[in-house]
């Protein structure tokens, strides 16, 4: 994967056009890279674009149209907005940004980027710890068995008691894992 990631091409956001929103799926829940450079630091996130302009990484040519995976170095600030929208967790959550021309306290233009979610995007099913797989797995043959009813309250409510005993938000978070897992309807 590292050898693909470091012949993707890298998505400028500078290089958009001003008040035009624009679809990008992040495909990573959070920064697969970071580090410091004399300008601060950075972090590296991998997204999937489609008909936009990008800058090959080996030739530093402008592709005009692309579609696929590209990388993308946003600012500290929009990297905490993506964040808050993949929560540190979820996969391909889909995003419009539209990026806004702003002017400071001191009258100079600058560039805010507006975010609209879209889609939360998913859970990967490999970050799911082992405590709760096994009670989806039990929950799904409860269903099955008909003991339980299969319903998003069911699953949370009865993750919390005993013997799971689990954290009702993740439970929230995992319902959809399950319904793509163990969906016995």
């Amino acid at each position: 994967m590292e050898d693909e990631e470091k012949n993707d091409p890298q998505l400028k956001l500078n290089e958009l056009e001003l008040g035009k929103p624009v679809k990008i799926k992040i495909e990573t829940p959070k920064a697969i890279a970071t580090g410091e450079s004399k300008y601060g630091g950075w972090s590296l996130w991998l997204v999937n674009v489609e008909n936009m302009k990008v800058i090959d990484k080996n030739t530093k040519q402008v592709i005009d149209g692309y579609t696929g995976r590209a990388t993308l170095f946003p600012s500290r600030k929009l990297e905490a907005k993506l964040l808050e929208i993949t929560g540190g967790v979820r996969i391909n959550a889909e995003i419009e940004l539209t990026p806004t021309p702003k002017k400071n306290i001191k009258g100079k233009l600058f560039t805010e980027y507006v975010i609209n979610k879209l889609s939360e995007g998913e859970m990967p099913s490999d970050s799911i710890p082992y405590s709760y797989t096994k009670y989806m797995g039990d929950y799904a043959l409860y269903t099955k068995n008909k003991i339980i009813e299969e319903s998003k309250e069911k699953f949370v409510t009865f993750g919390q008691q005993n013997p799971y005993e689990l954290d009702a938000n993740k439970l929230i978070l995992y319902w959809e894992v399950y319904l793509k897992k163990f969906k016995t309807k």
